[in-house]
């Protein structure tokens, strides 16, 4: 089959394709007349007999064909309905030696583009025949694609309009309803026929009632601003029930008017939805300023029972330790194991009171922070050794490892060892008598570093893994909990780490043992909040002379006939044998 001819611009010079199917000398001087024509340059292949014709059609294209009415017996116009069976496009002429209207309209109705008598052929003859039939048949073609496309487009509207999701009305710009797909007629409970022909207002209703008007406003709109959904109208069905209907509106051409297609939408569950969250969203906007009111009175409640506490009990630890010290006169055996239980007791409950105060702070973002510049090593050493009698006590292996090439970092040395002691004080607790417990600080790329606490205690089950981290949240809670503690000393590591820009992380595995991490900026430098007071809740450099709230810090000596000993903590700190702190400050 040979390919379609391309369109063909018959106003400019253009070389021709011509298959010549003619006998004799008229044959001959048909491709001379050919070669003769001007505007075109005709390439001619010419055959004498029909078998010759056929085959060529079916292995060439060209642009025209000239077939000769009694070519070798046969008839012209079985080859014209051959070339039109393969689907040769080129328009074909049919050449006679006898004038006779009645084949001429069998010719042309047969598919012929032109008759041409051979007594008064010539190449002006020739050349207007084939621009005429050019003519034609690139106009054939336009119209055709344009019908194609036409019939395209309006299958694919129909498709679309039948399977829309939403109810859509045609109308004409007088409201009358020209058509209606599948789901309006479900929606309003019409029928095709009951709606076509029918106003519009027979189903949108408007408050003023005219809405054609409104209608024609809106497509306006839309066409001028783009599409804009039109609301406040009221869909009615065939049963009196009203809805409230959201309308996109937008003309359109038809072969024969100009219609309108509307979109409707019925909104009634979108606007009780959005009614009902915005009343859920008013009572939490309520309930939070409650709460935040709740959290405030607690904290204000936990920050003033703090005070009040830490007074009398700073007296007891005071005077204890006096005792404990024979400072006050020398105690019986038992008396000085007695006071060394209330030392013991107000220790942890002073520890307990601290930990309850900075989880507050933490909570509202007024802890405060005192960053400087400080050696590693130097933390971590201070903060393991206090834990060395515990794990001592417990026969646990307890070492520290830091990667000396981290060099100083900028931040609060206090509320790093505070972190580093609450990791490593968990992980004393549950790692049994001969275990190990390791201190690891190593770089976590270029700005950060990583502080880990390795050990091989009891470890943590999987799904328990999320209550880590969690205020007063025990693994064991209740009567039955084998290990003591308050399940605030995870929380407020979290909340010191994090206030510093930095992040905490843990792995763990039953029987195994934990890895809990800190991972921390090398240099410090988390939000400043503001406190009740309007000051920054993180100052830069060492603090100058005490705080309001005072922090007092205990250790326990490694050895000798005086196992604990009171000392405050404080930003500057001297080494004063083994495992003692002494500070020319006070430090929250």
């Amino acid at each position: 089959m040979s390919p379609p001819s391309k369109l063909v611009d018959i106003h400019a010079p253009r070389r021709l394709r011509v298959l010549l199917a003619d006998q004799g000398d008229s044959g001959r001087a048909i491709v001379r007349m050919l070669q003769e024509m001007e505007g075109f340059e005709a390439e001619t292949h010419w055959v004498q007999t029909a078998g010759e014709a056929r085959r060529l059609l079916r292995q060439t294209g060209y642009n025209a064909c000239l077939f000769d009415f009694t070519l070798g017996g046969a008839c012209g116009l079985g080859l014209l309905h051959e070339a039109i069976s393969i689907g040769v496009s080129a328009p074909i002429l049919i050449l006679t030696d006898v004038t006779s209207p009645e084949v001429a309209d069998r010719a042309l109705r047969e598919g012929a583009a032109d008759y041409l008598d051979k007594s008064d052929l010539s190449a002006a003859a020739l050349e207007r025949a084939f621009r005429s039939a050019l003519n034609r048949a690139v106009a054939l073609r336009r119209w055709r694609r344009d019908e194609d496309s036409f019939l395209a487009s309006a299958r694919l509207f129909r498709s679309l309009f039948e399977s829309a999701p939403d109810p859509v009305l045609l109308l004409n710009f007088e409201g009358e309803i020209v058509n209606s797909n599948p789901e309006a007629e479900h929606c309003f409970g019409y029928g095709h026929a009951m709606l076509a022909g029918h106003p519009v207002d027979l189903l949108i209703r408007h408050p003023t009632g005219h809405v054609l008007p409104v209608l024609l406003g809106a497509a306006l709109e839309t066409s001028r601003h783009g599409r804009r959904p039109l609301r406040g109208l009221n869909g009615r069905r065939r049963n009196g029930e009203e809805f409230l209907a959201e309308i996109s509106l937008g003309p359109m051409d038809s072969p024969s008017s100009r219609l309108l297609i509307a979109v409707v939408r019925d909104i009634s569950p979108q606007i009780q939805l959005e009614r009902r969250l915005r009343r859920q969203f008013r009572e939490l906007q309520e309930k939070n300023a409650k709460i935040e009111q709740a959290s405030q009175a607690k904290s204000a409640f936990l920050a003033n029972m703090s005070h009040e506490l830490r007074t009398p009990l700073n007296c007891v630890i005071g005077f204890a330790q006096m005792l404990y010290d024979g400072k006050a006169g020398e105690m019986a055996g038992r008396q000085r194991e007695f006071v060394g239980d209330i030392l013991a007791s107000s220790r942890h409950l002073m520890k307990l009171i601290n930990d309850i105060l900075d989880m507050t702070r933490v909570e509202h973002g007024k802890l405060t922070f005192h960053p400087q510049e400080a050696r590693l090593e130097d933390v971590v050493d201070e903060a393991v050794e206090l834990q060395q009698s515990v794990a001592a006590a417990k026969s646990i292996v307890l070492r520290a490892e830091v990667d000396a090439s981290i060099g100083p970092v900028f931040l609060d040395p206090w509320r790093l060892a505070q972190v580093c002691n609450n990791y490593v004080s968990n992980a004393l607790k549950f790692t049994p008598e001969g275990g190990s417990v390791t201190v690891r600080v190593r770089a976590e790329g270029g700005d950060f570093f990583r502080l880990e606490v390795v050990d091989t205690g009891i470890g943590i089950a999987p799904e328990d893994l999320p209550r880590l981290f969690v205020s007063f949240e025990q693994l064991q809670p209740g009567s039955a909990k084998k290990f003591q503690g308050t399940g605030l000393g995870l929380a407020l590591t979290k909340g010191l780490v994090e206030a510093q820009g930095g992040r905490v992380e843990v792995r763990s595995e039953p029987g195994r043992g934990s890895v809990f991490a800190a991972i921390l900026p090398r240099r410090c430098a988390p939000p400043l909040p503001k406190n009740s007071g309007g000051e920054s809740g993180m100052q830069q450099g060492p603090a100058q002379g005490p705080e309001s709230d005072t922090r007092q810090g205990l250790i326990e000596s490694g050895g000798g006939a005086q196992p604990y000993q009171l000392v405050h903590v404080g930003a500057r700190r001297e080494r004063n044998g083994p495992s003692q702190w002494n500070s020319g400050q006070e430090r929250q």
